[in-house]
């Protein structure tokens, strides 16, 4: 009570917000007569009773009411959230009913996964989103997903690439530590965001799968600025993950087998589509009877015999194979 007394000018305590009912009369100090000076007003500037003057007591007096300090508290962190960097917890503000939190796991397509922190470098054109797991997913495998006791922190820190936003490449950083299997032995912990063993994450890895069968390869590593090389193990990856979901040889009964040959006709790769689907089923390198074997070994004795139609282009290696 003390300290706000010297805040508060005169009047101020049985003052109340306008429109308010009043229970009691407020009181006024009485304006001075003309060419006259008011002594309470002298000692109330220079007096003992507002040490701090009474310019400053005007202009804190309003924040000691409850509904115009949480106003202003408001307005200020809404103009400083449009040039500051917030950091830690303070990110996960609430804005329209959406909170920050969830935003930035949305805009980085990240699921189970705490973002502590975002940093962008407009210089270098790189953001950086420093990532953590939630508690159920920390300290599982890398390839089987159990959950596995702690080994060490492994390499440390790491980076995994995201899709860009727009013309600003992505990543995420976050631990790597190392766990100890029982199956697999000391083993890279996994991440929900990113396949194990690999430098991307699953986003931008089916996007770049996807690009490979619409566009050339050149225009797959500039759109996404990533070597030819990459391509490939992303699509080895993908394909690896598709073929656990999908049973390419299911319901085969029509099928097409046929050679195409790449680097101008100095190697080969056999080929076999399904013509009820119109899909591609296997393909492999090579162009002779062993290559064709192994589809039919991968394909198994019971679902050859379903086969009732296949159409080539009248090749010995590949009708002697599909006679036997």
């Amino acid at each position: 009570m003390p300290l706000l007394w010297l805040l508060l000018p005169p009047g101020v305590l049985s003052a109340q917000p306008e429109g308010a009912p009043t229970s009691r009369p407020i009181a006024k100090h009485p304006l001075p007569a003309p060419g006259r000076t008011n002594s309470t007003e002298i000692s109330l500037r220079t007096g003992p009773e507002h040490p701090f003057g009474l310019e400053i007591g005007k202009i804190l007096a309003p924040l000691l009411y409850p509904w115009v300090f949480r106003s202003a508290l408001t307005a200020a962190r809404r103009f400083l959230s449009r040039f500051l960097t917030v950091k830690g917890k303070k990110l996960y503000r609430r804005e329209n009913g959406v909170r920050s939190l969830t935003l930035w796991r949305t805009l980085l397509g990240v699921d189970k996964t705490v973002v502590e922190d975002v940093d962008l470098d407009l210089v270098a054109g790189v953001f950086v989103a420093s990532v953590r797991l939630t508690r159920s997913m920390r300290h599982r495998c890398g390839s089987c997903q159990k959950r596995c006791p702690r080994y060490d922190e492994g390499a440390g820190r790491r980076r995994w690439r995201g899709l860009d936003f727009g013309s600003t490449r992505v990543f995420l950083e976050a631990d790597a530590p190392r766990v100890s299997c029982r199956e697999h032995g000391v083993i890279v912990a996994a991440v929900p965001w990113a396949r194990h063993q690999a430098g991307h994450t699953r986003h931008f890895d089916s996007y770049v799968a996807w690009l490979a069968t619409q566009t050339s390869k050149t225009a797959a590593t500039q759109l996404m600025r990533i070597a030819w090389r990459t391509v490939g193990a992303i699509i080895t990856r993908v394909w690896a993950d598709t073929e656990e979901l999908h049973d390419p040889f299911a319901g085969l009964t029509r099928i097409g087998i046929d050679e195409v040959s790449f680097k101008r006709g100095r190697k080969f790769l056999t080929v076999v589509v399904d013509h009820d689907s119109g899909r591609l089923v296997w393909a492999a390198p090579g162009q002779d009877k062993a290559t064709l074997g192994t589809f039919f070994d991968a394909l198994g004795a019971e679902r050859s015999a379903l086969i009732t139609h296949v159409s080539a282009d009248g090749a010995a290696w590949i009708a002697s194979v599909v006679a036997a």
